[in-house]
């Protein structure tokens, strides 16, 4: 049973929902931040499949001209600001020269940089690992700005959630399955999921205008069901569906 102070008490909290390569990289980015700017900060990383974070990515590259292998690898590499470090990762253990990268190589890569990030971190900042799925967020439960509810039994209370369960997984139940799907606004259609109902129901989003997810606006913080935006629940990936700039900046 995970509680609110299963997650260090004396540190800003930071819930990433999702363990795939959305989550994996999420967790990557504010891990980096954290070290590059010397911040103490606890990442919840939370995945319902328990399999670790990148073990389902369904992200490769190829197929591509020869000789630019490196360049398609490129765009997925980990740091922005450095689009060889996935292309050396893959020269060093011999694979991805072709230009494709296997889901189990890339979830493999994306498992050594947390790794490595956590190491360099040292007690900086941690990662900690949730093998449930979270069921619902509440607003003012706690000291915190959120409280995510698990379906395993117990909590988390975290300054800040971000959602990042990619697309939908076919192998989980086709389009109904992810976080992600998609549901027709306006249509009184309610979204499989519960996290997604909790939020809509609790009135912490709202559809994005093509019901193709939650309204976000352009770094994906998400917009409240009074139209107000969130600064503690963001969005990435698919699950951000509708990001209208003009009436949020």
């Amino acid at each position: 049973m995970y509680k609110a102070e299963s997650i260090s008490s004396d540190v800003p909290v930071v819930a990433v929902i999702g363990g795939g390569a959305s989550g994996a990289l999420t967790a990557i980015h504010v891990l980096w931040e954290a070290i590059l700017r010397a911040l103490p900060v606890s990442i919840a990383l939370i995945d319902q499949h328990g399999a670790g974070p990148a073990a389902r990515s369904r992200t490769v590259s190829g197929p591509v001209a020869p000789g630019r292998a490196a360049d398609a690898i490129g765009t997925l590499s980990a740091f922005s600001d450095d689009p060889g470090h996935l292309a050396r990762w893959a020269a060093e253990r011999r694979i991805g020269g072709d230009g494709f990268l296997s889901p189990a190589s890339y979830g493999d890569y994306l498992r050594d940089v947390l790794a490595g990030l956590q190491r360099r971190a040292a007690a900086q900042a941690r990662v900690t690992r949730v093998d449930s799925q979270v069921a619902g967020i509440r607003r003012g439960c706690g000291r915190r700005d959120l409280r995510l509810d698990l379906a395993a039994e117990g909590r988390i209370d975290a300054d800040i959630a971000i959602l990042a369960t990619g697309g939908p997984d076919a192998s989980l139940g086709g389009s109904q399955a992810g976080l992600g799907a998609p549901w027709s606004a306006g249509t009184g259609d309610s979204p499989s999921d519960p996290l997604l109902r909790s939020l809509l129901a609790g009135g912490l989003a709202r559809p994005g205008k093509l019901g193709l997810g939650l309204d976000v606006i352009a770094y994906g913080a998400v917009v409240d069901s009074a139209g107000n935006v969130s600064a503690s629940l963001f969005a990435v990936g698919p699950v951000g569906g509708s990001a209208d700039d003009d009436r949020h900046l």
